[in-house]
């Protein structure tokens, strides 16, 4: 509570402090308006009147009603002088600019001058009797009032510049804003407003039972009327009613090079009012200025531009916000936030490669690249890779080791034009912030051979009826080198060597005739990478009979037939004698050989293998033998070569078992079977089908269902998917429906060429997903129920403590696509009914990216189980470099990616992502696969560096050396978890 008989009251403009005068304690009373307490109460030796402040809140004016006016300091609290001519003033008005004072005074109305060095009010002459009415917002005007009815106008002087009279005595007056109208009450309740120019009464409103104080909002909006017997406050409006401005959501461009976003916030007022927009938050990352229209330019800071660059950078750093309020004048002010996007900026950085010389011994190059950042960013390297040519292994530093594989230096030391003798890499520096450089590397493949042994001679053998020589020359290649043997020509005959080593030297029939003697010829053996040997080999020439003339070679004809294979034909030799004949080379092993010894008459029968292998092999299979014809005395060898006819048991349209095996004999297909004795896997081009789309790959698995154990018809073209890899591998993976469901496992996959030649079949084929029960139960027998259950299970995995609206508006952010499934990718369980729901977010959502796919088991014994969830490494916001430290200690860039709220360790060019296990106490000793998502705290966990290490070597491998798609057991693409063991 303040003093006795408090009777006036001022506060200070800024609001924080109000003075209250009360008369009967003589004191003035000083409020804290924030805590609504006296914070001081300051004794006056005399009786105080009323009370008046200046615009600063500086000084407060005190009537004295014996005496001088106060002068009050509001930062002391102490009375600082005492004015003139001003003894028992009854009002006090300070004029709106400060710079005067009119004090109401029994005598008349003195008017005193803030800024004058002497503490006295000048008394204007003709006021006695007079008071103050108003003072206009420029002080320009001064109203007084005489007798109640007679109107004054002054100027701030007190000079008369007009007068005019009022119908009823007035209580108190006040000014418009721009000073164009003059509010009075009276004591009936009536307010009369005048225009100030021509000084006329324009118009008249009853308030109420009575009038008392007055006075006008500082907007010039409102009039506020003190009715003292209504005991009540009259808010008269002087506008009419206003519309807010509207905002709508903010437009705007950025400009990649400077920064600078320029927009609009498409503020609109329905009056038609001008607009004034005011910053109440300015931008942390920057600054921005505001047109009256609305348009506006943001200017980042160069720092926040290269953070918001930043592979890392949280969602926060992205955006920058500015709270404004837009004011039409009227009371309609609208406040609003906006949100900006900060546009990036990086320079990328400047690279220098050194590259070292071969080490000829090894074959290892190393060299470093350097990386300079204008930005000074920390550089990332990365590049390790395995190809066919080598192995390149980028260090954190920079610093790069290419081993060649001993296959690409051998291959680099062939005579072929064509051989690959340089090896293309590319080394990717990244800064972190988006400035990725790719260097290219071109590295030479140091040659590497081992030249052949040296030939031996064995087996040396000569044939006494025909004189021919034979034997075997004996050499290794360490590199195991396809062998070229060429050979000097001898001088008495000829010579063949094979391309195992064997030889067949036959001399001429002049040569035995001139009796026993020896010839010699020279073989050098080639691997065609530069290395050769050479071998001279020294033969005995066997004499013939003198005086008997050798049989005559004629020709060799055979025929074959269509449809077994079957080769007959006959060996012509002409001889004054009669001729037998015989087999002089080893039985072969293609098939069945016989030889007619008197007529030279033969038959082949090859085997089915044979028949199959040349097939396979380019060219036309050959099978050579030796026949010996002779006389009664001497004989000359006759070498035969007849072709294997070529064969694919599948040329009818139908494949047996039988054939199949005979299939595998072949070398050329490799077939698996499943302990039902159905085909499990084929390897190799079991059929002669070209398969060229989804129809053709059906309409094969179905020829070959009883083989796989599917049922007939099974496979449908609308259920097979194709996909090619970059070898030019073409997939056509049959995922099966039940029932009109999708069956998840169970898949059949068909591997053909780019010409579409069937190189290899995969059957997962479970018969069991053809009885499985196809209705939900329980919690989970519709869609909605799962969804419920899935939004569970996401909020259990949002951190801290969100509140329900947070959760909401998340769960709000999400897509849940629902679809019944038979699943049958756990071949430790049999197939069951499950939901399969996959959950997405929106691309703006601000919420952390979720990217989730569930199986639910939907009947059996446990409806509502979640079967499997797998969050797919694609939901990453963006990718990231950064470097660890493996378990040997080895630092190594891994890759990361940033979801908005974290970083984890994810390559998502790859699909890897690297898990933690954890453990459920329930269980006993196994882990909960995969775990949680190793993610980034101080550094990366030295185990989950080595993963993922690993990992990339095996994807790397296959995909770039071996070419191929690998498939688990459930006949999927592979998905492996590098997992962590946690000791307890």
């Amino acid at each position: 509570p303040v003093g006795s008989n408090p009777i006036s009251v001022v506060v200070k403009a800024d609001g924080k402090a109000a003075y209250v005068a009360n008369a009967d304690d003589r004191s003035i009373s000083v409020i804290d308006t924030a805590t609504n307490t006296v914070k001081r109460q300051i004794t006056l030796s005399f009786t105080p009147t009323t009370l008046a402040i200046t615009p600063s809140g500086s000084t407060v004016y005190i009537g004295n009603a014996s005496g001088k006016m106060a002068k009050l300091s509001t930062s002391t609290n102490r009375i600082t002088g005492w004015i003139g001519n001003t003894t028992g003033a009854t009002s006090v008005t300070v004029s709106p600019n400060g710079k005067r004072v009119y004090v109401t005074t029994p005598n008349g109305i003195a008017v005193h001058t803030t800024s004058s060095w002497t503490n006295s009010a000048k008394l204007i002459a003709g006021t006695a009797g007079s008071s103050v009415l108003a003072v206009s917002r420029d002080a320009a005007s001064v109203y007084t009032v005489t007798g109640g009815t007679d109107i004054t106008v002054r100027t701030a002087t007190g000079a008369v510049t007009g007068q005019f009279t009022v119908p009823t005595a007035v209580t108190a007056g006040t000014v418009n804003k721009d000073g164009t109208l003059l509010f009075l009450t009276s004591a009936d309740g009536a307010v009369l407003s005048y225009d100030t120019a021509t000084r006329s009464l324009l118009n008249t409103l009853n308030t109420g039972s009575s009038a008392g104080a007055l006075a006008a909002s500082p907007d010039g909006m409102e009039l506020y009327v003190t009715d003292r017997a209504g005991g009540a406050l009259r808010v008269v409006s002087l506008v009419p009613p206003n519309l807010r401005p509207e905002v709508v959501a903010p437009t705007g461009t950025g400009d990649a090079v400077t920064g600078r976003v320029t927009g609009s916030i498409g503020v609109t007022d329905g009056d038609g009012d001008p607009m004034k927009i005011t910053v109440l938050t300015k931008p942390a990352k920057g600054t921005i200025t505001f047109g009256a229209d609305g348009t506006f330019t943001y200017t980042p800071t160069a720092a926040a531009r290269h953070k918001a660059a930043a592979d890392t950078a949280p969602l926060s750093a992205l955006t920058d916000t500015v709270t404004i309020t837009v004011d039409d004048g009227r009371r309609g002010v609208v406040q609003q936030t906006i949100t900006i996007a900060v546009v990036p900026s990086n320079i990328d950085p400047t690279v220098k490669l050194t590259v070292g010389k071969v080490n000829s011994s090894t074959g290892v190059i190393t060299g470093t690249v350097k990386a300079t950042d204008a930005d000074k960013d920390r550089v990332f390297y990365d590049g390790t890779t395995a190809t066919m040519t080598g192995t390149l292994v980028v260090g954190g530093d920079g610093k790069f080791t290419f081993t060649p594989t001993v296959t690409a230096r051998h291959a680099a030391a062939s005579a072929d034009p064509a051989a690959v003798r340089v090896a293309h890499f590319t080394i990717t520096v990244d800064d972190g912030h988006g400035g990725v450089v790719e260097v290219p590397l071109a590295l030479p493949i140091g040659p590497r051979n081992t030249a052949p042994t040296a030939p031996t001679l064995a087996g040396l053998r000569t044939d006494a009826d025909t004189g021919r020589v034979t034997g075997t020359l004996t050499v290794t290649d360490a590199d195991r080198d396809a062998l070229t043997f060429t050979t000097t020509p001898p001088s008495r005959g000829s010579v063949v060597v094979n391309a195992d080593g064997t030889f067949a030297y036959t001399p001429t029939a002049q040569a035995r005739a001139a009796g026993a003697g020896t010839d010699s010829f020279q073989v050098t053996v080639d691997d065609g990478h530069g290395g050769t040997r050479t071998l001279t080999v020294a033969v005995s020439v066997a004499a013939s009979t003198p005086g008997n003339d050798l049989p005559v070679l004629g020709a060799v004809a055979y025929s074959v037939h269509a449809v077994t294979g079957v080769v007959t034909g006959q060996v012509h030799v002409t001889d004054a004698s009669p001729l037998s004949y015989l087999l002089a080379s080893a039985t072969p092993t293609a098939g069945v050989l016989s030889i007619d010894g008197a007529t030279g008459e033969f038959i082949f029968t090859p085997t089915a293998a044979a028949r199959y292998r040349a097939y396979f092999t380019p060219g036309e299979d050959q099978l050579t033998f030796t026949v010996s014809a002779l006389d009664s005395q001497d004989g000359i060898p006759v070498d035969v070569s007849i072709p294997i006819a070529a064969v694919h048991p599948d040329v009818d349209g139908t494949l047996t078992l039988a054939e199949l095996k005979n299939l595998a004999l072949s070398g050329y297909v490799d077939i698996a079977k499943n302990p039902n004795g159905k085909v499990r896997a084929i390897d190799g081009t079991f059929t002669v089908d070209t398969v060229t789309d989804a129809a053709s790959a059906a309409a094969l698995l179905n020829r070959m269902s009883t083989h796989l154990g599917i049922p007939a018809g099974f496979a449908d073209a609308a259920d097979i998917t194709m996909s090619t890899n970059a070898f030019g591998s073409v997939y056509y993976r049959l995922r099966p429906t039940v029932n009109g469901l999708r069956v998840m496992g169970s898949e059949v996959v068909l591997t053909t060429d780019s010409s579409g030649t069937v190189t290899s079949l995969i059957s997962g084929y479970d018969p069991a997903v053809t009885s499985v029960s196809i209705v939900p139960v329980g919690t989970v027998d519709r869609a909605s129920k799962v969804i419920d259950l899935v939004k569970a299970d996401l909020l259990s995995d949002f951190g801290g403590r969100p509140s329900q609206a947070t959760k909401d508006a998340f769960l709000a952010t999400l897509s849940f696509d629902t679809e019944l499934v038979i699943y049958n990718e756990d071949l430790n369980n049999p197939p069951q009914l499950a939901w399969r729901v996959v959950v997405t977010s929106a691309a703006d959502s601000i919420y952390p990216s979720v990217g989730t796919r569930y199986f639910i088991a939907a009947n059996g014994a446990k409806p509502g189980t979640i079967i499997n969830e797998f969050s797919t490494a694609q939901h990453a916001l963006a990718p990231v470099r950064s470097s660890g430290t493996d378990q040997l200690g080895k630092v190594r860039t891994v890759t990361a990616a940033n979801t908005g709220t974290s970083i984890v360790l994810t390559d998502a060019v790859r699909n890897i992502s690297t898990f933690a296990t954890t453990y459920q106490s329930s269980w006993s000793g196994l882990p909960s696969i995969p775990g949680t998502a190793v993610g980034y705290t101080t550094s990366w966990l030295r185990s989950a560096v080595s993963a993922q290490a690993n990992m990339i070597r095996v994807y790397d491998y296959y995909s770039t050396v071996l070419g191929r798609d690998s498939f688990d057991d459930n006949h999927a693409h592979v998905r492996t978890k590098a997992l962590r063991r946690r000791l307890r």
